[in-house]
């Protein structure tokens, strides 16, 4: 359903997660986990207070969130940095794919609902700050770029269509270019392509 494939540290290449079961995809059902998560793909290693931070929770709101991320195997403690009284998160996963049988899996059709609600948040919580800091910065908001397009397709052309999008950023991808030009800043990137009804 969805996919976040970045690399790890130092060059070592970590394995995209693939999920088929309720479990995890409940504990992904909060827009402060998938947040926490994302960013653990991209950054490597973060503590509770930092994740807080980007989230917008305290550290032991943050923890809680932690533990259930944690618990459905998502994340692990990381490698203490010498300071042994704060735990440091990672993941050993570069990003995920969903990919369910939701048809003949009820729960994990409803938990598949629930985390693409809890990940459409996360991404509209993004672009609202995006838009708060932009509108005091016009060159900022140039780069901003929020399109819809109409398409007819058929099931395989969505597929089709949506692995040649994933195929067309992969060069751009933050933990894939360390040769970055250097006015390069960091970008969300959002596609979507879902049947109208």
């Amino acid at each position: 359903m969805t996919s976040e494939r970045t690399s790890g540290d130092h060059g070592e290449q970590r394995s995209q997660l693939e999920i088929n079961d309720a479990k995890p995809i409940r504990a992904l059902g909060h827009p402060a986990r998938i947040t926490a998560l994302q960013h653990l793909f991209n950054s490597g290693a973060a503590t509770a207070t930092e994740l807080g931070e980007i989230v917008g929770l305290s550290a032991s709101a943050m923890s809680y969130h932690l533990r259930q991320l944690e618990s459905a195997g998502l994340i692990e403690q990381a490698p203490s940095r010498g300071d042994g009284r704060e735990r440091v998160w990672q993941s050993p996963y570069s990003g995920l794919n969903l990919n369910t049988d939701a048809e003949s899996d009820p729960e994990a059709r409803q938990a598949s609902v629930q985390f693409l609600e809890a990940f459409l948040l996360a991404q509209e919580m993004r672009a609202r700050r995006f838009l708060t800091v932009a509108q005091h910065d016009a060159a900022l908001l140039d780069q901003g770029n929020f399109f819809e397009s109409r398409l007819m397709l058929t099931a395989a052309e969505a597929a089709e269509l949506g692995q040649k999008m994933q195929d067309l950023i992969s060069p751009y991808r933050l933990k894939e270019r360390p040769d970055a030009p250097a006015d390069a800043t960091a970008h969300s990137f959002i596609f979507r392509t879902f049947p109208l009804v």
